[in-house]
This record gives structure tokens, sequence and C-alpha cells, in this order.
């Protein structure tokens, strides 16, 4: 494995086209597959704090929970305001295991 990187997750354990909560050196993620894709971002939403992962996933955008707003799931743009972005991270897929680097 990439130097760097920590195990978060099996990728059987997301479902596919869903999403799942874990964390990285104590701070939340929110993991997206679709297929073998894995994408992760913070798991909080910059408009109000809420956790993603508690949103919807819908095709390639997360909508939260809490007021509705969407975040393009491979950019972590708002779609609702464009200047707000949630932080994505690095991912890698090695072996069945989900590896993560901020």
């Amino acid at each position: 494995m990439r130097e760097g990187y920590q195990r978060v997750a099996a990728l059987a354990e997301i479902p596919d086209g869903g999403c799942l909560a874990v964390e990285l050196d104590g701070e939340g993620v929110v993991l997206f597959r679709r297929g073998d894709r894995i994408t992760a971002l913070e798991n909080r939403c910059p408009h109000a704090g809420a956790p993603l992962s508690e949103g919807f996933v819908e095709g390639d955008q997360i909508t939260c929970a809490w007021h509705g707003w969407s975040f393009a799931i491979d950019t972590g743009v708002s779609l609702d305001d464009p200047e707000m972005k949630v932080p994505r991270l690095e991912t890698v897929v090695d072996d069945g295991d989900v590896f993560l680097r901020k």
C-alpha cells in the first residue's frame, strides 16, 4: 500500500450506489460507492454541520438531510452555492479494502 494511506473499510461494507460513515484520525469521513469506484468527503455539511452520511444519495450527488443542500460527490462542490465545498480525500481500493489519505 502507498505510504500515508490508512485502511478504513472493506469495499463490501459500502452499498453500491450508497454511502458509509467512517473515521480517519478521529475525524468523520463519508465514503460513496459506485461499482468499484470510491469517493470520500468529510462527513460534515459546510452549511450547518450536519453529517452528510445521514443524507440522500441520488446518482452523483448527496443531499444534506438537515436543510436539503446538495453536493457533487466527485468534487464536494455545493450545487446550491458553488463557493461552498466539502473537502475531498484521496482514496485507493486495494484487494477489496478502501484506504484513505488526507
